[in-house]
């Protein structure tokens, strides 16, 4: 079960990573450089979904909900 659970959490944020270099960039937000992805509504879901599974399961149903 250990395992199996490295494993699914290393998947998830090995494609989080790679949608991050590729649709991402530095950019400004309140005076404070932050990386940005802007255009990509797709991408922005494909990484927003797998934390949500991540860090629900982990932390609690409160973190990461987003506003509707």
């Amino acid at each position: 079960m250990l395992v199996l659970g490295t494993l699914f959490m290393g998947f998830f944020l090995y494609i989080i990573g790679g949608l991050q270099a590729r649709f991402g960039h530095w950019g400004i937000f309140d005076n404070s450089n932050v990386w940005l992805i802007e255009g990509h509504d797709s991408a922005t879901k494909g990484i927003i979904i797998p934390l949500r599974l991540l860090f629900r399961r982990h932390y609690g149903s409160h973190l990461l909900d987003l506003p509707r």
